[in-house]
C-alpha cells in the first residue's frame, strides 16, 4: 500500500459518515443467509446474521436488517422509502467499515461522508 493510500485509510475511519443501505435488488426466490459485520473506529465488532425465506419483499428485508442491525450496534438506522435505510455513525463512534457476506444476494452499500453542520 503507497503512502498516500495508507494515509487516505487511516483518515477516512475518523469522518463521521453514513452509509445508505439499498435493499431493491432482493430476488426474493430462495432462502438467503445474510451476514453483516460493523466495525467501529474503536476496533469493537458488531456481527449480525439472518436468513431471509422465499417470498419476502424487498421492503421486509431493509425492515428487519435495519432494525437488527440497529439492534447489535446501537448505531442509528433511518428508514428512506421502502427500500433504502441509512446507517448513521456519530462524533463518539464512527464506522471503520460495514461489510456483507452471501452465498447468494447481498445489499448494495454506499459510503457517505457527512458534511459539517453550518453555524
Amino acid at each position: 500500500m503507497s503512502l498516500s493510500a495508507f494515509t487516505l485509510a487511516s483518515v477516512l475511519h475518523v469522518i463521521p459518515c453514513e452509509y445508505h443501505i439499498d435493499t431493491s435488488s432482493w430476488p426474493g426466490q430462495e432462502a438467503v443467509e445474510i451476514s453483516a459485520r460493523i466495525v467501529a473506529a474503536n476496533g469493537t465488532v458488531f456481527i449480525y446474521r439472518g436468513t431471509y425465506q422465499p417470498g419476502t419483499t424487498a421492503e421486509a428485508v431493509r425492515e428487519v436488517l435495519a432494525y437488527r442491525i440497529k439492534e447489535v450496534s446501537g448505531y442509528k438506522a433511518r428508514e428512506v422509502g421502502k427500500t433504502l435505510f441509512v446507517l448513521e455513525s456519530s462524533k463518539a463512534s464512527t464506522f471503520r467499515s460495514i461489510t456483507f457476506s452471501s452465498e447468494g444476494w447481498k445489499p448494495a452499500v454506499c459510503w457517505v461522508p457527512m458534511l459539517p453542520k453550518k453555524k
